[in-house]
């Protein structure tokens, strides 16, 4: 099963500390426990880089930490890499807009819609979609099997 993986359980790999999530949870997804192939929209690998700009701005978090860990998500083969411009990605961007406000959360669900089974997030307004008639539709249309979960749901 293909699971996208939304930016938060990746800003450990920058830097940029989440207590709940630890760094090793990629690691820890594609065990046989969980038997996941993880994903990501490269999309993801930019909104990495300006979560971190801030701290780094301020100077609470080195550069090289986050250009390291950016390079290493880059160059990871075991995780797969969905084009951020693919013509089906921002397709079905567009039509999320009219449900999401923000455009970058829009282009990770588009590429999970369109390439996955699953999309990991916490983020609550993407949770709240499941209960929308239109989601629904656009769902049924698109990918009827797929799901948004949390990592605690798995």
């Amino acid at each position: 099963m293909r699971a996208v993986v939304d930016t938060t359980y990746l800003l450990n790999l920058v830097g940029i500390s989440v207590e709940k999530f630890s760094a090793r949870l990629v690691e820890i997804l594609q065990s046989p426990n969980h038997d996941l192939e993880i994903a990501i929209c490269e999309i993801t690998i930019f909104e990495l880089a300006a979560k971190a700009a801030k701290p780094v701005a301020f100077e609470s978090l080195d550069r090289e930490r986050v250009l390291k860990g950016i390079e290493s998500l880059r160059h990871d083969d075991s995780i797969s890499k969905i084009e951020a411009y693919d013509r089906r990605v921002i397709s079905t961007s567009l039509k999320l807009r009219s449900f999401l406000a923000d455009f970058i959360d829009c282009m990770i669900l588009a590429a999970a819609l369109e390439y996955a089974d699953i999309l990991l997030t916490e983020d609550n307004l993407i949770h709240d979609l499941k209960r929308k008639k239109e989601f629904k539709e656009l769902l049924g249309s698109t990918n009827p099997r797929f799901k948004i979960q949390r990592i605690s749901d798995l």
